[in-house]
């Protein structure tokens, strides 16, 4: 059983939401990778198994688009809460100069 401390929940650090796009990154460039060495190595395979390149070639599309709007939209999510932080800083100042 794993000991959780008491108080507030800490933020992941920005690297954390990264972490997702540049493996989704990186295995869609090792896989474009493959196929260019696969192609030097036995010259016409692409050619001969169109299905195939067609199917491999849209994985790496939508792939690499998940991986942007994943970034878009965590981008867009962090901003939204670093906005709504800057108000309550802002309301505890000023409720703070009240009292």
């Amino acid at each position: 059983m794993a000991h959780r401390s008491v108080g507030p929940r800490r933020s992941e650090s920005p690297r954390t939401y990264l972490r997702s796009t540049r493996i989704i990154g990186a295995v869609s460039v090792l896989v474009l990778g493959g196929a260019i060495a696969w192609d030097f190595a036995d010259d016409g395979f692409w050619s001969r198994h169109a299905l195939f390149t067609g199917l491999v070639a849209s994985l790496i599309v939508v792939a690499v688009t998940v991986a942007v709007l994943n970034e878009v939209l965590e981008r867009r999510q962090r901003e939204r809460w670093s906005v709504l932080a800057q108000y309550a800083l802002f309301d505890l100042v000023r409720t703070a100069r009240l009292v």
